[in-house]
C-alpha cells in the first residue's frame, strides 16, 4: 500500500472491465475490510500505460498512451451531478422517487444514480435511468 503496510490477499479473481466500450481482463487480489472496496493499483497502471494529465480541466486519466480518456470529476459538480428539479418535503420512514435535473452531456444516454461516498441526510438508492431534455426518465419496460 501507499503507506507501507501490507495487503492481505485473501484470493483472485479475474474481472473483465470496461472503458468506453473497450473490454481489458485482469487478474486481481481480493482483500479482507479493504476501503476502497476497488482500487487500479501499480501493476495495472503500468500494463495499460496508463497516466493522468493535471494541466487539463477536469484532470484526464488516460490509457493505453492516450487511448482511452476518461476525465476526472470532483465529487459533485454541475459536470457530473444531478440536482433536485423541485423542493419537495419527504415525511420520515417514506420512500419516493423524486424527479431531478441532469447536466446536458447527458442527454440520450443511460445513466447510473448513486449516492455519493460522503455522508448525507438523505439516503439515495441506485437507479439505472435515461437522460432526456436534461431530466431523468426511467427506462420504460
Amino acid at each position: 500500500m501507499a503507506t507501507g503496510s501490507d495487503i492481505e490477499i485473501v484470493g483472485y479473481a479475474t474481472a473483465e472491465l470496461y472503458f468506453e466500450g473497450l473490454k481489458v481482463e485482469h487478474t486481481l487480489g481480493v482483500a479482507k475490510q479493504f476501503s476502497p472496496s476497488f482500487l487500479l493499483g501499480v501493476e495495472f497502471l503500468s500494463e495499460t500505460g496508463a497516466g493522468i494529465d493535471y494541466g487539463i480541466r477536469p484532470p484526464m486519466f488516460t490509457l493505453f498512451d492516450g487511448l482511452i480518456e476518461l476525465p476526472f470529476y470532483a465529487r459533485c459538480d454541475e459536470t457530473n451531478c444531478v440536482t433536485l428539479a423541485r423542493t419537495i418535503c419527504i415525511p420520515a420512514f417514506n420512500e419516493v422517487y423524486l424527479p431531478v435535473d441532469s447536466p446536458p452531456e447527458f442527454n440520450n444516454q443511460d445513466v447510473l444514480l448513486e449516492q455519493p461516498p460522503c455522508a448525507c441526510s438523505v439516503t439515495i438508492a441506485r437507479a439505472l435511468a435515461f437522460c432526456r431534455n436534461n431530466k431523468n426518465c426511467m427506462p420504460s419496460t
